[in-house]
């Protein structure tokens, strides 16, 4: 078993570096809201110092090294005014930031 790097496009918002955050998530929650529609955390960064967008789930690619996937940026066409609705929901019942600069993201994990 070695060590992977996937790359990662989503739409949607970064929380930024945990260590500067001014709201708390313990690790249940991280997980819980991991793994959510049609809003959900999205980890990045890597497993040892890991950080989190909110991402729409159905916008979420992931590609393993080695493993190209195609990326569609059509998929949202016409929904954008639909998916800031939900991430901004999703934002006020866990307590998360408002979403700010929102939009497609390219970012990775290693691990």
């Amino acid at each position: 078993m070695g060590i992977s790097s996937d790359g990662i496009v989503a739409w949607g918002y970064d929380l930024g570096d945990p260590e500067e955050w001014d709201f708390e998530l313990d690790e249940d929650k991280l997980d819980e809201l991991s793994d959510t529609k049609p809003v959900r955390l999205e980890l990045h960064c890597s497993y040892e110092y890991p950080m989190y967008f909110v991402t729409i789930s159905e916008s979420v690619i992931s590609a393993a090294r080695g493993y190209p996937k195609v990326f569609d940026p059509y998929i949202a066409e016409g929904r954008y005014e639909e998916w800031e609705g939900e991430l901004a929901e999703f934002a006020r019942e866990n307590d998360l930031p408002a979403p700010e600069n929102v939009g497609w993201f390219v970012f990775s994990l290693y691990g």
